[in-house]
């Protein structure tokens, strides 16, 4: 793993390793990749270099991670296209629809966490109840129609959400479970 730039507030875990790895191995090589809840992009990175990725679009909330994804995209992304948005994906207008999405997002459920003193680690590691199936739902109506749309979580709230949001709209399947830590993939029902 190259050595990528971060905040001093939050450093990436194993589990985005796992999942850029996972998505090379799964997904064809080539097309489209949007890459949710990025942080520093690592995951969008890594596998954009891996699948040869010709279209990257990087979305982070977190204006503090801006700097971080545009200096990792100037050292280890070839030369193909990258966007970087800064902004809260739900009510950001995205008007092409992607072959690949990945979505590492906050782990916990705020409401039955303890929440961090430092605001900026606390939105890097717990979501609002509805949150998550908000994502995923976006999520899945920018996916192509042979898309898959792939997300690493490790809370059994964010599960059940993912789990309400999908019905009768995609498939799910997990490809890995490793610790507590599962690792997703979702295809829309109405789109193979």
């Amino acid at each position: 793993m190259l050595k990528y730039s971060q905040p001093k507030f939050y450093k990436f875990s194993e589990d985005s390793t796992q999942l850029a790895n996972l998505v090379i191995k799964d997904a064809p090589k080539g097309g489209s990749l949007l890459d949710i809840c990025c942080g520093s992009g690592i995951v969008g990175i890594e596998i954009s270099k891996g699948l040869n990725i010709s279209r990257a679009s990087f979305v982070e909330k977190q204006t503090d991670f801006k700097e971080h994804i545009e200096l990792n995209l100037s050292q280890f992304r070839t030369e193909n296209f990258s966007e970087v948005v800064v902004g809260d994906f739900i009510k950001i207008d995205m008007v092409e629809d992607f072959d690949i999405i990945v979505m590492n997002p906050p782990y916990f459920n705020r409401a039955h966490h303890r929440t961090s003193p430092n605001r900026n680690k606390d939105l890097c590691r717990a979501f609002d109840s509805g949150e998550i199936s908000a994502l995923v739902k976006k999520a899945l109506s920018l996916l192509t129609r042979k898309g898959s749309f792939y997300i690493v979580l490790r809370d059994n709230d964010a599960l059940k959400e993912i789990d309400d949001a999908i019905k009768g709209i995609a498939e799910k399947r997990v490809l890995k479970r490793s610790k507590e830590v599962l690792f997703l993939r979702l295809r829309g029902l109405n789109k193979n």
